[in-house]
Order: C-alpha cells, then sequence, then structure tokens
C-alpha cells in the first residue's frame, strides 16, 4: 500500500473579541477547516469568537509558504 499523505489546504479564520470592537484574520494550513479551527482556538483565541471564513489558492499558500499548522496573521 502507498503512504497517502493528505492534501493539506490553507484556510482562512476570523477571530473577533468579544465586544466585536477587533477583527484579525489567520491563515493556517490544514487537512480541513475543522483542524483549522483547532488549530487557531489552540493558538491564538484566547477565549475569543472564532470563525472558518474561507481559504486562499493553492498559490497563495505556496508563495506565504506556511507550515501544516502554523498560523500566520493576515
Amino acid at each position: 500500500m502507498k503512504n497517502h499523505t493528505p492534501k493539506l489546504t490553507a484556510f482562512t479564520v476570523a477571530v473577533g473579541s468579544g465586544d466585536g470592537a477587533e477583527l484579525r484574520v489567520y491563515a493556517v494550513l490544514a487537512e480541513g477547516g475543522p483542524q483549522a479551527l483547532e488549530v487557531v482556538i489552540s493558538t491564538v483565541a484566547d477565549g475569543s469568537t472564532v470563525e472558518l471564513c474561507g481559504h486562499l489558492s493553492d498559490n497563495l499558500a505556496s508563495r506565504l509558504k506556511l507550515s501544516p499548522g502554523e498560523v500566520r496573521p493576515l
């Protein structure tokens, strides 16, 4: 059997303060949306509101040189 490496996607995740005063958007390379949310929550959320926004193109993700599990502000 082949060793199958899962396809990773660069997701965008919005993190907002509880009062709605501040919104930050992060890029994270993960297998899926739930995994991207988990990484952002465990890394930068601090009890804030977290929402999956979408994803980046493969070209842009490649240019950002994201590592799996890395959270990068946009």
